[in-house]
């Protein structure tokens, strides 16, 4: 068996055991208004180094991008042959429920994560390791205190 195809294999199989098999973590926030969503998730985003890529907001759905953040990979990443990893950022807002104030919107956001492995080329997506987990938890959680904690914009 090649190097790469077990490597493959070990992260599939590390993904799966830990109920982690996607590339993706999905985490719902809450409710928020679409002014409090967007200047939230841009603060939060800004201080983990996101760039916005693209925005759309509609009276059913808003929606923040991020573009792809190289960053170093993590001791654990290293660990399994990973030599290069990314992460881009969505956080997409679906209509709930019309307040006196205005809209509310179910707020979710997606970490997605590609990595290089070591003496192969091109992006691939992997299931979070441990410390990419805690991550995208960290900036999960973060998000999800700012939109509990304070007044409510509408506009």
């Amino acid at each position: 068996m090649s190097k790469l195809l077990a490597l493959l294999l070990l992260l599939i199989v590390a993904g799966c055991a830990s109920g982690r098999g996607s590339a993706e973590v999905r985490r719902s926030l809450g409710n928020a208004s679409a002014t409090d969503a967007f200047e939230r998730t841009r603060r939060v985003l800004a201080l983990h180094r996101f760039e916005i890529e693209h925005e759309e907001n509609t009276p059913q759905l808003i929606m923040m991008q991020s573009r792809w953040l190289r960053r170093e990979p993590f001791a654990d990443e290293l660990a399994v042959g990973i030599a290069d990893a990314e992460n881009r950022v969505t956080m997409t807002g679906r209509f709930r429920i019309q307040t006196e104030q205005g809209p509310l919107y179910a707020i979710d956001l997606l970490i997605e994560r590609r990595v290089v492995i070591s003496g192969q080329e091109g992006w691939i997506d992997a299931p979070p390791t441990r410390a990419a987990l805690a991550h995208a938890d960290s900036v999960s959680k973060q998000l999800q205190r700012d939109l509990q904690v304070g007044t409510r914009r509408f506009e």
